[in-house]
């Protein structure tokens, strides 16, 4: 136990230095307002002009898959042997609706016409002009443009044509070159008859191959979208008229990038409609808008602007250091929210601050109190910073942009946002108009903000906003008599009956308690009448027992260390402030309490959640890993049709895959032979590739070896040598008509300049066709399978294909997010016990995270979505987000006094369980703009995860950890640590035990413990009982109170000194002696007392 008080105060002396220093910069902020508004729009401007920078990346191949994966590095040896992947313009023409037979008259003149003006399409670029010609891939033989297609059937020549095509494919024109018409580069889904004559086919398509030049990337660039704007016109112009049930789908080079831009632009109105709308809840539910000193009509604004100039700073830090990419424009409005949370936190607690106190002093009060912004806002930077690790760029790039962001919002917030605030607290103070700022004239009494020391405090509803730790009250028989008096700092009101403690008293466990007890056990309701049967513990007024006579006093255990935290000598302490409460924080005191704290709706509400756990485990280990490519582009883009066709062409035709063998393979040693066969042999028995039949060069080579028996550099069907398989390979095997192919399509690299034939032959690629793949789970399986068919292999070799380059996200996807959620939960864990301090805490923390993301899971396989990197990062927020709703309760659930836990949790809930609650429902309605006005459903995924991540976090916060709190909550150690502290604290200060002990202004009495001998009169507090209401009684209380006050203090070493005591009368301005006090007539009294050593 002592290592745990040990360390609880360790954390309380850090949480105290951080309270300081937050109020310390809170006091140079409103000292120096201008200047730090000017500070902030510098510092904004200087680091927000890298938005101008920003360079965006929109290559998915790049951005969501990770570049040290086994595919990335195939592709890169890929790229190095044969050159980077050659960008193609394909266009389709589809019948319409897609199934029926597409090869006629119509579509095929169509293919005529186009390829017409696609060979006219120019373009200017730095002077210089670019066409087809310009910019094709030339074939090394002819040097003609390579283009492929169904018009390689007529050699792209029209006056070939004639109006019967498909008997002219039958006979299998062949193309210029003389090789044969490929039929993959001409028709999808093609039918067969039985001498193997196409008959019909649904897809028809031409291809122009550019070449890879990266000089010629940007003038390519601009060309595709010149041809891309003739093609769209074309489908809905020509198309439609003289092919009405066809259609044409454009695919491109360049078409799923720039279609990603474009849903990044088109987005940017919904954000800007979010951040109005936010602006416009944040102005009716921050502070009261019926008051006039506690609604924030321009502070809401400036709050949002404070939070939005910090987006726009880490957003230029970004632009300066890294690239950005579409999924990143969403980080405006998750950052916003976790500022939107702190915002309310902040005006919250300077909403409860006294209204009698100096401006500046109410600031400072605000921020020192919530520290607990710190804690989410670190918490969710850590969290931002484990997703930096990922291998993901996209996730990489929103996580260190997140982090950026985070913290300028932070520096903002405690320097920016604290210089409004310092503005509202002056215009409150000088009682202006929240808006228009004129003064106020002739106000109520009850709506005067500053309240003198002289003041008489009549109106009950000011009661709320007076600093009072203790009451002293005399009672009357005569309820006509309205008697208000202030002793120094103490409000003395006239009340019925009389029992005056400091704290909070116990709550009555017993279920049978009244739910109006228990609250009113917390708080005093600002409207009970006179009669109201409630107690107020921060005033210390019991109205339950009218025969209550007797004096009371509360031990140091009534109140936790952090809410009465003792200064060393020479320093104030801080008074415990009767709290203004408005409408929603009311409800939640009086109704929502009392609800959730009944044994009966613990039961069920632990139930009820063990169920959804267990149900959400179920759903949860059912989620799929997955991307959908159409997911990024907009909702009006040709894109999708041209990926669900796409997808039909997978599906129908399979994907064309490489064995790529690389280089250093001998080919003529027997070994590799029949290594090589039993390679091939494997692939094709594997189940995945279509025919059973892969196409190699290499078994084409054996067969024809075979039967070449009397060629000089053969014997017995096989080269005699390693310079007799190469000769016998370049002279004779590949300048055959059918094998030339091999040749010109680089099936095979050959370097004549080498020595060994190992080195000579360079790499070679064998090909085949995969079955249907379509599906996420056959791409894994395939790929697995594959990889462990190349691996076991001694042949060093691996499986390509450029159209599966997703296929290594969903490897490692899943695994990848289950990594990052446990670090990000085990750092968070880290921050809140070193924040909180109490095992138990992190304990009930972890157990809320681990619920809200089990949920998240669940939700997401309901929802239809699958583990990409778009859900990784709605998961990894998540845990930010938990964090961020729960952080808060919990550090307001240690830092307000009461005797027991379910005290705790009525004044955590009541006190910043409401500004939890507007924080998250701020951001639901401010995102929905994206859901209305998105253009892609990206961000409606996103968007979709994020509800679910608010809907999932309140009601974890709001139903399942004040259960937990009530059930394993700490108690006991805040009293066990407040006695270790008191402790040390009386030791550093033994030299001023003998000061003065009065109370004094903006002084907060400690509990002291009753009979104590050595009292230190520093933590002197009382509680007092006086009755009668005639002038006969005064001695007797003036005896009481000078007894009592010694009494309290345990000791009679002790003599009270100046007991002069004297009041000023209002009415008569006669001045009254102790000895003729009489508490029927007298508004105002002063009792100035000393407590002194005896000699």
């Amino acid at each position: 136990m002592k290592v745990l008080q040990r360390w609880l105060i360790v954390c309380q002396k850090i949480e105290d230095f951080l309270s300081f220093l937050v109020g310390k910069i809170a006091a140079k902020v409103y000292d120096h307002i201008k200047l730090t508004i000017i500070a902030s729009l510098i510092m904004t401007i200087a680091f927000g002009y890298g938005v101008t920078q920003t360079l965006e990346d929109s290559d998915i191949r790049r951005l969501y898959v990770p570049q040290d994966s086994q595919l990335m590095r195939d592709e890169n040896y890929w790229i190095k042997k044969w050159g980077s992947i050659l960008p193609v313009e394909t266009v389709f023409i589809t019948s319409d609706p897609i199934g029926k037979n597409i090869i006629h008259e119509d579509p095929i003149s169509q293919f005529f016409s186009i390829h017409k003006e696609v060979v006219r399409i120019k373009i200017e670029y730095n002077g210089k002009i670019y066409g087809l010609e310009d910019l094709c891939k030339r074939h090394p033989l002819t040097n003609k443009c390579v283009i492929a297609g169904i018009l390689d059937y007529w050699n792209w020549n029209e006056t070939y044509y004639t109006n019967d095509p498909l008997q002219q494919i039958k006979k299998g024109v062949n193309i210029e070159n003389g090789l044969q018409v490929f039929p993959s580069m001409s028709y999808v889904g093609q039918n067969y008859n039985s001498n193997n004559e196409i008959i019909s086919a649904p897809v028809i398509l031409i291809n122009y191959i550019m070449d890879d030049d990266k000089k010629l990337l940007k003038p390519l660039k601009k060309w595709e979208l010149k041809m891309l704007d003739f093609l769209l016109e074309y489908k809905n112009t020509e198309m439609k008229k003289v092919s009405p049930k066809s259609t044409l789908t454009p695919y491109l080079s360049n078409s799923l990038n720039n279609e990603i831009e474009k849903s990044t632009g088109s987005d940017i109105q919904s954000v800007a409609i979010g951040y109005t709308i936010m602006m416009v809840v944040l102005c009716f539910s921050l502070g009261e808008i019926p008051s006039k000193f506690r609604t924030h009509p321009i502070l809401s604004p400036l709050g949002i602007l404070s939070t939005g100039m910090g987006i726009i700073s880490g957003f230029g830090l970004g632009g300066y250091t890294v690239t950005t990419c579409s999924i990143v424009t969403i980080l405006t409005f998750l950052v916003l929210a976790i500022g939107v949370d702190n915002l309310y936190i902040i005006v919250k607690n300077f909403d409860l601050s006294d209204l009698s106190d100096p401006p500046r002093d109410r600031v400072i009060k605000a921020m020192e109190k919530s520290t607990s912004i710190f804690l989410s806002t670190i918490t969710t930077i850590s969290v931002f910073i484990i997703g930096t690790t990922t291998p993901f760029l996209a996730i990489k790039y929103f996580c260190i942009y997140g982090t950026y962001c985070m913290i300028f919002v932070i520096i903002n917030q405690i320097t920016l946002f604290v210089a409004f605030l310092s503005i509202e607290a002056k215009r409150i103070a000088s009682k202006r108009h929240p808006i228009f700022f004129y003064k106020y004239k002739n106000l109520k009494q009850s709506e005067n903000p500053k309240v003198e020391n002289e003041s008489i405090l009549q109106d009950e509803e000011n009661v709320d906003i007076l600093e009072t730790n203790t009451i002293i009250t005399f009672s009357s028989k005569n309820k006509s008599d309205d008697h208000s008096f202030k002793i120094d700092d103490l409000v003395v009101s006239n009340q019925d009956k009389i029992n005056v403690s400091n704290g909070i008293d116990d709550l009555n466990n017993n279920d049978n308690q009244d739910n109006t007890e228990l609250i009113g056990d917390v708080y005093q309701e600002d409207n009970i009448n006179e009669n109201s049967d409630h107690s107020d513990p921060e005033i210390g007024i019991d109205t339950k027992n009218e025969n209550s006579k007797k004096m009371e006093y509360d031990n140091s255990q009534n109140n936790s260390l952090r809410n009465k935290k003792q200064r060393k000598k020479g320093k104030e302490i801080k008074k415990e402030k009767k709290l203004h409460l408005n409408k929603i924080q009311i409800f939640i005191q009086n109704k929502f309490c009392s609800f959730i704290l009944n044994k009966k709706i613990r039961i069920i509400i632990l139930i009820l959640f063990s169920i959804l756990f267990i149900v959400s485990i179920i759903f949860a280990v059912r989620v799929e890993s997955g991307f959908d490519e159409a997911m990024v582009i907009p909702d009006d883009s040709y894109m999708k049709e041209t990926i669900h066709l796409l997808r039909y062409y997978v599906q129908k035709k399979g994907p064309v895959f490489y064995l790529v063998i690389k280089e250093g393979t001998n080919y003529y040693d027997g070994n590799v032979k029949n290594e090589l066969i039993k390679l091939i042999q494997n692939l094709e028995n594997s189940g995945w590739v279509r025919e059973k039949r892969v196409t190699s060069w290499y078994r084409d080579f054996i067969d024809y070896a075979k039967l070449q028996n009397s060629s000089v550099h053969l014997e017995n069907g096989w080269p005699k040598s390693e310079e007799h398989f190469w000769e016998f390979l370049t002279t004779d095997f590949l300048q055959q008509p059918q094998y030339m192919a091999y040749n010109f399509d680089e099936h095979i690299l050959l370097d004549p300049t080498a020595e060994k034939l190992s080195d000579k032959i360079i790499v070679s690629r064998f090909i085949y066709r995969a079955l249907d793949i379509l599906k996420v789970r056959n791409r894994i399986d395939y790929m697995l399978k594959l990889r462990d068919i190349t691996t076991e292999s001694p042949i060093n070799c691996f499986i390509w294909n450029n159209l599966l380059f997703l296929v290594e996200q969903y490897i490692i996807i899943v695994p990848q997010t289950l990594t990052n959620i446990a670090l990000s939960i085990f750092i968070v864990g880290c921050f809140t016990f070193f924040f909180l301090g109490h095992p138990k805490l992190l304990i009930i923390i972890i157990i809320v995270m681990v619920n809200i993301i089990t949920n998240l899971f669940a939700f997401i396989h309901l929802y239809d979505l699958t583990i990409d990197a778009i859900t990784m990062i709605s998961l990894i927020m998540s845990v930010g987000f938990s964090i961020d709703y729960s952080a808060h309760v919990c550090h307001a659930y240690v830092t307000r006094s009461a005797k027991t836990r379910e005290g705790r949790i009525i004044r955590a809930l009541t006190e910043i369980g409401s500004s939890v609650f507007l924080g998250g429902i701020t951001t639901f309605i401010g995102l929905l703009p994206v859901v209305f006005f998105a253009n892609s459903d990206l961000f409606r995924v996103i968007v979709s995860l994020i509800y679910a991540t608010i809907v999932l976090g309140l009601i974890n916060c709001v139903f399942l950890l004040p259960v937990l709190l009530s059930i394993i909550g700490p108690n006991k150690f805040l009293e066990e640590y407040e006695k270790m502290d008191s402790k040390n604290e009386n030791q550093e200060d033994n030299d001023s035990k003998n000061q003065l002990a009065g109370l004094k202004k903006k002084s907060k009495p400690y509990p002291s413990l009753i009979n104590q001998k050595d009292i230190d009169v520093d933590q002197l507090d009382f509680s007092l009982e006086i009755t009668g209401s005639d002038s006969s009684q005064s001695n007797d209380k003036k005896k009481t109170f000078s007894q009592w006050i010694l009494s309290s203090s345990g000791s009679s070493n002790y003599e009270i000194s100046n007991t002069n005591l004297a009041a000023k009368k209002n009415s008569s301005k006669k001045w009254l002696t102790a000895s003729s006090l009489d508490s029927s007539d007298i508004n105002a009294l002063q009792f100035p007392y000393e407590i002194v050593k005896k000699n």
